[in-house]
């Protein structure tokens, strides 16, 4: 089988970087925002006690366009969790599909935009290489049975390859360090990265619930995930590329459960 090259839905991650960082850190007038506590335009920081929130109003910190990647994240545990199953499975290919599960948090209030990223765990060949290919072009977020809509739109989760190799790479760390990824080496799994770039939606609500899912094909049958293996989490990371890297970028750690 073969498992088809996704340059070209990744590649415009260094365009919409820019953009993020042109765009999140100017107010509506195109001004730069201030420091906490200044007045003038820039994101609008309503007191409702959000991760961004507090870390804006604690924090010293300036938006710029060479803010760069951040080198750890800020790590929460929450009641979401991922699932992979069979869909079908044959001798010489395994459909499957795994599921993100009962995501709920505060929805941000920092007027801004955000990456929104999955980093999610998916069969690697013994050369380092995908060993699924995905069979869907997306990961389609859900609110019950319907598309979640954000912004007027249905929100769509993209394989990222660029931040695969950036991000990501940047993250990991044998043994998981505080605010880092642990190695996968070993696991038969490698961390892959879907997104999508998102303006703040002021009318959305309060709080995110979500779910999500993926079908993919592996050849040959494929043991799932071993949920005893704490290494096999997937993180959703809430991030604004704008923001300095002295503010740990908010990521909601999802472990696997048979």
């Amino acid at each position: 089988m073969r498992f088809r090259g996704l340059d070209a839905r990744c590649v415009a991650f260094a365009a919409a970087a820019s953009l993020c960082l042109a765009v999140a850190a100017q107010a509506s007038d195109g001004s730069w925002p201030p420091p906490p506590g200044g007045g003038g335009g820039g994101m609008s920081v309503p007191s409702t006690g959000t991760y961004y929130e507090e870390q804006l109003e604690n924090a010293s910190w300036r938006a710029t366009a060479e803010s760069g990647l951040p080198s750890r994240l800020h790590v929460v545990d929450g009641a979401a969790y991922i699932e992979y199953r069979p869909l079908r499975e044959g001798l010489r290919q395994t459909e499957w599909e795994v599921q993100v599960r009962d995501f709920d948090r505060r929805h941000e209030t920092v007027d801004a935009v955000y990456d929104m990223v999955l980093v999610l765990p998916l069969p690697e060949s013994a050369a380092g290489l995908d060993a699924f290919e995905a069979l869907e072009p997306g990961i389609t977020l859900r609110e019950g049975d319907e598309p979640m809509i954000y912004g007027g739109r249905e929100l769509v989760l993209k394989r990222n390859l660029a931040l695969e190799r950036t991000l990501v790479a940047g993250l990991i760390e044998e043994g998981g360090g505080e605010g880092k990824l642990p190695s996968l080496a070993g696991t038969g799994y490698r961390y892959t990265c879907w997104d999508a770039v998102v303006a703040h939606d002021a009318e959305h609500g309060e709080f995110v619930r979500a779910g999500a899912s993926l079908r993919y094909a592996t050849e040959g049958r494929l043991a799932a995930p071993d949920a005893e293996d704490d290494r096999l989490a997937a993180y959703w990371i809430t991030w604004i590329p704008s923001l300095t890297t002295e503010i740990a970028p908010y990521a909601l750690r999802m472990d696997v459960r048979d």
